[in-house]
């Protein structure tokens, strides 16, 4: 069950990045169309004259959206890969072939600033 959890739970941050690919996409094709407007019509934005002013604000804030699409899509397809290759691990991981056997088991434990023993049983 885990193993499709995960695998689903990639498959959904896929799409998500696929989407967010394409919106980021868009709006760098918007992009290029504002600044090619402004560009074609004599303006530029480094030092916005006047009649330009909202011209360049909205080409800021297209560029923005580009951005953040972008990221959203890298965080999203990053989070896919870890999934999935979680998934992969849990399914292709060797189970242990420990059965229980009715005794009393000692473990070590060793952690940072820890150690000890864990003492298990099972009846």
């Amino acid at each position: 069950m885990p193993v499709i959890t995960l695998g689903a739970a990639s498959a959904v941050w896929l799409g998500v990045g696929i989407g967010m690919t394409v919106a980021s996409n868009n709006a760098s094709e918007d992009g290029r169309a504002q600044a090619n407007a402004i560009l074609n019509a004599g303006g530029g934005c480094p030092d916005v004259p006047r009649r330009y002013q909202q011209a360049c604000s909205e080409l800021r804030t297209t560029a923005f959206r580009v951005d953040t699409f972008g990221r959203a899509a890298t965080v999203a397809y990053t989070a896919s890969g870890v999934l999935a290759i979680a998934a992969a691990t849990y399914a292709l991981w060797p189970r242990s072939g420990t059965k229980a056997s009715g005794k009393v088991r000692a473990l070590p434990e060793a952690r940072i600033g820890y150690g000890g023993i864990a003492v298990q049983c099972v009846w």
